[in-house]
């Protein structure tokens, strides 16, 4: 009797270990099955610089999220020569949603022939950030050079506008203020305009 009870409890031990083994090694190629065909890959794009905690999600950012990405994609528009300007350009409008792309790329394209024509090499250093909302604006003084010959130095303002969407900043509009002119049609929307009438 207690022969066949042993057997009965091995018996019924061997089962269990069975079945474990099988719901583990189910388990093991569920998850990498799972590895293997996701197709949900998130892009997070981090600012140059990081000076403080910031947040971003699929449909928001926080300030200091949209500061330092409009600080850092800026430099390629604000900061041109006649050899660089086309590949800058080229990697500001990665940041730009197709809505947008054909006016921003239009006025980015006669800016880079005027720079390229005119020899013009551009310099803009910030000094103070402000946002409202999606919108970052970045003050500092842009200086202008035709060759190595220094042309012109002022005070500007660039307003940019930034989405979210999909977790990437997209730039969805850019315009140029100069602060130490008077006339407030000198505000012109659209990227900034080469010879520093815009």
């Amino acid at each position: 009797m207690k022969i066949e009870l042993w057997k009965s409890k091995i018996h019924n031990g061997q089962v269990m270990t069975y079945m474990l083994a099988a719901c583990v090694f189910g388990l093991v190629v569920a998850l990498i099955a799972n590895g293997m065909f996701r197709k949900n890959t998130i892009l997070h794009v981090v600012p140059m610089e990081i000076g403080q905690p910031y947040w971003a999600s699929s449909m928001g950012s926080s300030e200091e999220y949209r500061k330092q990405i409009a600080l850092s994609i800026l430099g390629w528009v604000s900061n041109v020569t006649p050899v660089t300007v086309d590949y800058t350009h080229k990697l500001f409008l990665q940041y730009v949603p197709p809505d947008q792309y054909g006016s921003l790329g239009e006025d980015l394209g006669v800016e880079a022939l005027y720079v390229k024509k005119n020899n013009l090499n551009r310099v803009f250093f910030p000094s103070a950030t402000r946002v409202t909302d999606d919108e970052v604006v970045i003050q500092g003084m842009e200086r202008r050079f035709v060759g190595s010959t220094a042309t012109q130095e002022e005070e500007r303002e660039y307003h940019i506008k930034l989405r979210m969407e999909g977790f990437k900043p997209w730039v969805v509009s850019m315009k140029a203020v100069h602060l130490d002119r008077t006339n407030s049609a000198d505000a012109k929307p659209g990227p900034p305009s080469p010879d520093g009438h815009g």
